[in-house]
């Protein structure tokens, strides 16, 4: 693709939209999507969310080093007490018990976020197999993150890739999920305004 980048034209890709294609029609509706349906229908909510806890759990570096970098001090000290609690109280992160025994919010930051607070761009939109589409600023924020994912430094790579897999097919069915709530809200809020409009007409028409 040719021509000036302008800020927001998603148009503007540096890879064929092809790739977007492969990841949505090929990967998600194929693969993930299938594996995620089957894997939401044998494992209970609670399993997930204690799945999605653990993992989150050990995203503490990207959080705190980010929150620092950012003057978020607060945010930092915040994350530590989170994983500190979480990962003894909460059996290694499985339950957040920090939030709901605490209320200590999480303060999720990453680096793309921090390259964003020092001024950098977002730049092109860049699309890459098995990622979602990234601006550049975000990808190589995404490249650093992942270098901040302690345990991928002591496990082998193969139980590394299998960590990553059992993440991601955890997490599609919370966006399945997501995106039916969505549905059912827009179908909602399209039907009463349709009622609505249709009220208001009944009654002009009474009115004439």
């Amino acid at each position: 693709m040719t021509g000036p980048y302008h800020e927001g034209d998603l148009s503007d890709l540096i890879l064929p939209l092809d790739i977007s294609r492969f990841n949505r029609e090929v990967l998600d509706r194929f693969i993930l999507k299938p594996v995620a349906t089957a894997w939401d229908f044998l494992l209970p909510d609670p399993f997930q969310r204690g799945i999605h806890n653990a993992f989150d759990n050990l995203a503490v570096v990207r959080r705190v080093v980010n929150n620092a970098l950012q003057l978020k001090l607060t945010g930092a000290a915040k994350e530590v007490a989170r994983f500190t609690i979480n990962s003894t109280v909460g059996l290694a992160g499985f339950f957040d018990i920090a939030k709901d025994g605490f209320g200590i919010e999480q303060s999720d930051e990453d680096t793309g976020q921090t390259f964003g607070v020092w001024g950098m761009g977002p730049g092109p939109y860049l699309v890459l197999p098995f990622l979602p589409p990234l601006t550049v600023r975000d990808g190589i924020g995404y490249a650093f993150d992942s270098a901040m994912t302690p345990y991928l430094y002591f496990i082998p790579w193969y139980a590394s890739i299998g960590g990553s897999a059992t993440n991601i097919v955890n997490e599609r069915p919370r966006s399945l999920r997501a995106r039916r709530r969505n549905d059912r809200r827009f179908i909602q809020r399209r039907s009463q305004r349709v009622s609505s409009e249709t009220c208001g007409r009944n009654q002009t028409i009474v009115r004439k």
